[in-house]
């Protein structure tokens, strides 16, 4: 009897042990010195436009632009389904949002990667920009449907002389 209770406490330490372990979904705070975009690189020095995805590791992918973060999604998509969390930075004020709390607008913003979404917590602000800037006013879905990534294209420096080479 005494084994049976050690083997049956034994498995049960074993079963919580491969519990799935609860993820940080709270959105982190972006350093500007040290955060970079993981999609594009760049450093994320505005934070108007940021967003962040948590994966269901806790792993944390930043991006500089929402724009960013949408095209990453796109290219990767079995990764969204795989996602805890997905956040924007309101445009006005720079806090945090859920996407499905945000209103977005899409329209003539300078935005790091002119991607021209901006995310906003309240619609009436959001409407406001978007007339001010002739924007639409999107959903999370909307604005994800709507955004088409710019290609990438690579013009070949036909000005430049390699070395031993004649004009």
């Amino acid at each position: 009897m005494l084994k049976k209770m050690i083997l049956f406490f034994g498995l049960c330490l074993v079963l919580a042990g491969c519990s799935e372990k609860e993820v940080d979904v709270a959105a982190h705070p972006i350093d500007p010195s040290l955060d970079i975009c993981h999609a594009c690189k760049m450093s994320i020095v505005d934070l108007h436009f940021a967003g962040q995805c948590i994966d269901s590791q806790g792993q944390v992918l930043n991006f500089d632009d929402i724009g960013c973060m949408i095209s990453y999604l796109k290219k990767n998509s079995d990764i969204e389904k795989n996602l805890k969390a997905i956040y924007v930075t309101d445009y006005q004020t720079q806090e945090w949002l859920k996407v499905d709390n945000a209103y977005f607008v899409k329209g003539r913003l300078d935005t790091p990667m002119s991607s021209g979404i901006a995310a906003l917590s309240k619609k009436a602000e959001a409407q406001q920009l978007a007339d001010r800037i002739d924007g639409k006013l999107l959903s999370w879905e909307e604005v994800k449907a709507a955004h088409q990534p710019k290609p990438k294209t690579h013009q070949p420096d036909t000005d430049r002389q390699t070395e031993g080479e004649e004009r």
